[in-house]
């Protein structure tokens, strides 16, 4: 120290009136992630109670559901139309039906109706009728059971062929063409 310095005690303060201590960096962090978590909740209620399960965004009414019905029943007989192969002269009537499903299931996949891979078709042989002789198919692609009908008539040499859904509401049944029947 200098001579002219003289010595003068240490004192301490406080803040001046009307300034408040500094918030510690934890309280700040814990505000802010409350903020966040409030923020958060609050959309997630907003959210909920203004989705919907309609595509749309519009409630469904008891009308409109019975047309999706309909529509859907309607799409499904399409998808059950028939399809008819000739038979081949000495054909195994087993082979020929899983053949039959084969060549349907490609061009489902070529129309991204179904998945891929495809495996092999599996035929059964059901019931007969006369001429008529009856199979059930069932063969798996994109790993779903696609289930089939085949219906063998000898003296036409034709090979009836209808896909079997399930129908929309289980309580329906949608029947199959009559010509998918032995």
């Amino acid at each position: 120290m200098s001579e002219g310095e003289s010595r003068q005690p240490l004192k301490f303060t406080r803040p001046p009136a009307g300034r408040r201590a500094e918030t510690p960096l934890w309280a700040k962090w814990a505000l802010s992630i409350g903020v966040v978590v409030v923020l958060l909740v609050a959309l997630i209620i907003y959210v909920d109670h203004h989705n919907t399960d309609d595509s749309n965004g519009q409630p469904l009414t008891a009308k409109a559901l019975e047309e999706q019905n309909q529509e859907a029943t309607i799409l499904q007989q399409q998808d059950q139309t028939p399809v008819v192969f000739k038979l081949a002269a000495g054909a195994v009537a087993v082979h020929a039906a899983e053949h039959a499903v084969h060549i349907d299931m490609s061009q489902r996949l070529n129309h991204n109706e179904a998945g891929p891979p495809l495996k092999a078709a599996s035929c059964h042989a059901t019931t007969t009728a006369g001429a008529r002789h009856g199979f059930s198919c069932k063969v798996l692609s994109g790993g779903v059971y696609f289930d089939f009908v085949a219906v063998i008539d000898a003296p036409a040499r034709q090979l009836i062929l209808c896909k079997r859904d399930p129908p929309p509401i289980p309580s329906e049944t949608v029947p199959l063409d009559a010509r998918c029947r032995p």
